[in-house]
């Protein structure tokens, strides 16, 4: 088993680590997600700031995933070590065990989960999840932008420019993770309801919503 520098194991007590370095004698430095132990009763978890690493064993490895060579593939990754990455809280990336029950957890439940925060799981999973919240075509009138005659509007439709000109940190594996998850979505979701506007002989600007006295962009 080859181990390099930013692969991700588990070890025969079940913590999931990030290899750090691999020392003269072939043992691999490891940075490990443990609970955090003044949060949600420890069922949230993070890095261990305590040490900067731990030196473990190869021996004491049970299972090895390679580094990703596509930042946008971490979220997969931590899926596959059993975790789910929940964004950032306090200034820490969080994580949850992927059998995690957030909606009857007493504990999670009631814990303030950043705003941006996507459970992770794959393409299909994503999909399936983001469906439950989509009124089938038949079901519904097309789609029209909210006028912003609201603040909550104005400001909702003010967050949708600014996301048009957000450029993630390349090196920030959350942040590419959220623009992928979104321009997925966008793209998808999108075409489905430009097909419904193209028959009524309209479309709409989905990213550009009309702001506090400009009219909306549609045909």
């Amino acid at each position: 088993m080859e181990f390099k520098k930013g692969d991700f194991v588990i070890t025969t007590g079940q913590l999931v680590g990030e290899i750090l370095d691999i020392d003269e004698d072939r043992n691999l430095e490891v940075s490990f997600i443990r609970p955090w132990t003044t949060e949600a009763n420890g069922k949230v978890l993070k890095y261990d700031a305590s040490d900067e690493w731990e030196t473990v064993s190869r021996s004491s490895i049970v299972q090895h995933v390679e580094k990703p060579t596509d930042k946008n593939d971490y979220l997969k990754v931590f899926l596959e070590l059993g975790l789910k990455a929940m964004g950032e809280h306090k200034n820490e990336e969080i994580f949850i065990h992927k059998d995690a029950d957030i909606e009857n957890d007493e504990d999670l439940k009631t814990f303030q989960f950043p705003t941006d925060a996507f459970d992770g799981d794959d393409e299909e999973a994503n999909e399936y999840e983001f469906d439950d919240f989509v009124v089938p075509d038949d079901e519904h009138e097309p789609f029209t932008p909210a006028s912003p005659s609201s603040e909550y509007v104005q400001y909702t439709h003010q967050a949708v420019h600014g996301y048009n000109e957000w450029i993630p940190d390349t090196n920030d594996k959350l942040q590419m993770g959220i623009k992928q998850t979104i321009d997925s979505m966008e793209e998808k979701y999108g075409s489905k309801e430009d097909n419904r506007q193209f028959a009524l002989c309209k479309s709409i600007d989905y990213t550009h919503p009309p702001l506090n006295g400009v009219k909306s962009n549609e045909k």
